[in-house]
């Protein structure tokens, strides 16, 4: 299993005018995060605009990133669905071409209990032999996995770690108490040093598809045990994490690419472009980083 620690992009999808992939700014976007040293990537996640990708698009995504990567950096894949077969079939779909490891995402609408979160997750991990990795983010989903369903699900062998982004810091210290050798990966770049400190293994990012050197420093800043240099980097970064979800993601982190010149500003419906007064703090945020 390929070791999934410090900084994990979230990358974007990028789209053209007419909505199809835009294949030229995607390869352009991995080989920046290449180039910038980034530990990981993760393709069709929320961030990537999961729910409007074709099984065909997930492919393509998957096979240029790897073109490009030379499959030296860990690639998850994300799964997610609210319909268990539908849930199967992408996990199966991304094994067969690629990828490294999965991201599922707790079912969302259908708010099913801890007993059917269970059932779901397992059935999942069972359809494959790839590491699998839970996600909780509850502001999305309508519901959050219980510690103690954790804990039962981390006693299926693939199952090997989460994507916390409950924001609750007490999570991966019980986590750590709890599961030995579980791999907690946050998933709020505001929160990521805090995260790391409380015991977490990494962070996956919306903001590093806009300053992956600069999280990247961050990270290994407090893999080096340099506090002070963590802590002013998080600071630093600070006004992009926030700046990130001033609007419904991955709205503004296109805006962010699109004024950088990587992608165009183009989302799949129901998402839209941010408004002009977001897209002007988005601009100043950029300078002040002097991106």
């Amino acid at each position: 299993m390929k070791d999934f620690r410090g900084y994990i992009t979230a990358l974007v999808t990028p789209f053209l005018e007419n909505g199809k992939l835009d294949i030229k700014s995607f390869q352009k976007l991995v080989q920046l995060q290449k180039n910038a040293g980034i530990h990981g990537l993760l393709i069709a996640g929320t961030t990537g605009e999961s729910p409007s990708l074709s099984l065909e698009e997930r492919q393509i995504l998957i096979k240029e990133t790897l073109s490009i990567t030379q499959s030296k950096i860990p690639l998850l894949v994300g799964i997610g669905s609210n319909n268990t077969d539908y849930a199967i079939s992408l996990a199966k779909h991304a094994e067969q071409n690629g990828a490294d490891g999965l991201l599922a995402v707790t079912p969302y609408y259908n708010r099913p209990s801890q007993k059917g979160l269970y059932a779901h997750f397992i059935q999942v991990a069972d359809a494959t032999s790839l590491p699998v990795w839970l996600y909780d983010v509850p502001e999305r989903t309508g519901v959050r996995l219980s510690i103690e369903t954790i804990e039962r699900l981390s006693k299926h062998p693939n199952i090997v770690g989460i994507k916390d982004a409950t924001g609750d810091l007490e999570q991966p210290i019980a986590i750590a108490n709890l599961i030995k050798g579980f791999s907690q990966l946050g998933g709020e770049d505001a929160l990521a040093l805090p995260y790391f400190m409380a015991g977490g293994d990494g962070c996956i990012s919306v903001s590093a598809n806009v300053a992956p050197r600069l999280c990247v420093s961050m990270y290994e800043a407090w893999q080096n045990r340099d506090i002070e240099e963590a802590q002013q980097l998080q600071r630093t970064l600070f006004p992009l994490h926030k700046a990130m979800f001033m609007e419904s993601s991955p709205s503004p982190v296109k805006s962010a690419l699109a004024d950088l010149g990587v992608i165009k500003e183009y989302l799949r419906l129901p998402l839209v472009a941010v408004e002009a007064s977001s897209k002007k703090v988005i601009r100043n945020i950029l300078k002040d980083l002097e991106l």
